[in-house]
Formats: structure tokens, C-alpha cells, sequence
């Protein structure tokens, strides 16, 4: 896990009961300074090793959320000296069997709606936490019939994009939800694989932007390539296909203005907007 906790400052996994934060005292004479380590935040090794996380601000109190291995989110409250401090540990396993064969619980996918957190772990479901009480408003297992848990997650407005790995050529690989009525409702599926002879198609990333005319979409597969489309009446219409790697999926970042998409696997490559 690597996250921005502000301009200043990002959070790492380091050990699995710690995560390590790193400051730079740039100024406007000295913009290059690099970043130092400033302080590690030690939680009990029962949590699992941290491998998602981002920034939060709620009723004025800025928060770093981190997303747990054994199935765990941690509140981590921003104190007036800049520290942070354990609020809360919020269990958010699922009650039913995990989406998967290996028993796996990491929560891969943390993303902001409204304001609460929205989970997606790799047990199959998406919860929404509110905080600081961390008491769930919805929990909702993204597909019944899943064999794969979820990679990541993104929303925009009340749009919510989930990544995972389909298996067989009857699943998919994306999946659309409409957030407005305050829970998920499916609204579209894609399975986004160039050779669908493959058993499984793994969809590491994918991301909800802003474009010219309305939503777009970017998503990253194992194959190597890098997916943008449009989200236009509830669907998801592929537009474009770009070959991003080698092979294996991408971590992606979209630029804050939109024009510039970043990819990373083996290398950061950076792709303009059309």
C-alpha cells in the first residue's frame, strides 16, 4: 500500500503490524527536497499487513483509512501536532464464505461516497462504513456467483466501479453499480479480455474519471492492456484499447484535470486523454 495522505506526506505498509509515514519539508526555494521517514504507526499484528489506504475528512477531522489483510479498516485520526493516532478498528469481514478458494480477506479497494468509506475485499463484498463510528450503512456481495474476490474499487458521484478476475468466459471482469438509491445496484458487467479462450481474465485496476462530455472509465487486465471507455446510460462502452505492458495488470492513476492517465507495472507510462 503507498498512498497520498496530503502534499506533503504518503503512508506505506511496512511490517504487518505497522505502516511508515513519509514527510518532505519542501519549500517554494527548495522544491526538490525528497521525503523522510516521520513516524510509524504501530496496530496490532492481528489486523494484517495494510494493502490499501487513503485520506479523509469528516465534520472538519482529517483521517488516514487503511485497508487490512485479515479483513480489517483502521481510522487513523490526525492530531493537532500532525501525528496520527488509532481511532478505531472496524472488523469488516463478511458473514458468508469468502469469493474465493484460499480464504482470503484483504481490502484491496477503498474509495469515498458521500460520507462514508466504501470497502471492496477480496471476500466478495462492498461495504459502506461510516465515520468515525464505523457502523455499516449497506454490505453487498458484488456478484452471487463470483469465484474471485475484488481488486479495487473507484466512485464518482453515485457511479461505483469494481475490478476482479473473472473466471470462465461466462463472468466478468468490471462491474458498474448505481450508488443513488444509498445501496449498490448492479447497472452494467463487462468482461474486458482480448483472448477469451484464457480460463480467467484478471482485471487488477480500474478507475472512474471525469471526461468531456460526461464519466469515462479506465481499467488494466493482466494481458497487458490498458481499457477506456464511456459510461453512458448506465452501460459501459468500451472506446479505446492500448497495450500498457508486457503482460500483467497495471496500478492506474488519472491526472486531477483528467488529460493524463498514468499506468504502472514494470514501468510508469503516461497516456494523454483523447
Amino acid at each position: 500500500m503507498v498512498a497520498a495522505v496530503d502534499q506533503a506526506t504518503i503512508a506505506s505498509s511496512d511490517t504487518s503490524d505497522s505502516i511508515i509515514l513519509w514527510h518532505r519539508k519542501a519549500t517554494a526555494a527548495d522544491p526538490g527536497q525528497g521525503f523522510e521517514v516521520s513516524a510509524r504507526l504501530a496496530y496490532d499484528a492481528k489486523y494484517g499487513t495494510a494493502n490499501s489506504g487513503m485520506p479523509l475528512t469528516v465534520s472538519g477531522q482529517d483521517y488516514l483509512i487503511s485497508g487490512h489483510e485479515n479483513g480489517f479498516v483502521l481510522l487513523w485520526s490526525k492530531m493537532q501536532d500532525g501525528t496520527f493516532k488509532l481511532a478505531k478498528a472496524i472488523d469488516a469481514k463478511s458473514p458468508l464464505p469468502p469469493a474465493n478458494p484460499w480464504g482470503l480477506r484483504n481490502i484491496r479497494g477503498l474509495a469515498v461516497w458521500r460520507n462514508y468509506v466504501l470497502t471492496g475485499s477480496e471476500d466478495g463484498d462492498i461495504v459502506a462504513l461510516s465515520v468515525p463510528d464505523g457502523n455499516e450503512l449497506f454490505r453487498v456481495r458484488y456478484n452471487d456467483k463470483a469465484q474471485r474476490g475484488i481488486n479495487n474499487i473507484s466512485v464518482l458521484g453515485d457511479l461505483l466501479l469494481v475490478a476482479n478476475c473473472a473466471v470462465g468466459s461466462s463472468d466478468k471482469n468490471v462491474w458498474l453499480f448505481d450508488l443513488s438509491l444509498g445501496k449498490p445496484v448492479l447497472s452494467d458487467a463487462e468482461n474486458l479480455a482480448v483472448d477469451l479462450s484464457k480460463s480467467q481474465v484478471f482485471d487488477f485496476d480500474a478507475v472512474l474519471a471525469n471526461g468531456q462530455s460526461g464519466p469515462i472509465f479506465f481499467s488494466s487486465t493482466e494481458e497487458g492492456f490498458l481499457w477506456e471507455g464511456d459510461v453512458s446510460g448506465g452501460r459501459l462502452i468500451v472506446t479505446g484499447i492500448t497495450k500498457s505492458s508486457p503482460e500483467g495488470g497495471s496500478i492506474i492513476a488519472v491526472a486531477p484535470d483528467g488529460d493524463l492517465v498514468a499506468v504502472a507495472t514494470y514501468a510508469i507510462r503516461l497516456f494523454k486523454v483523447k
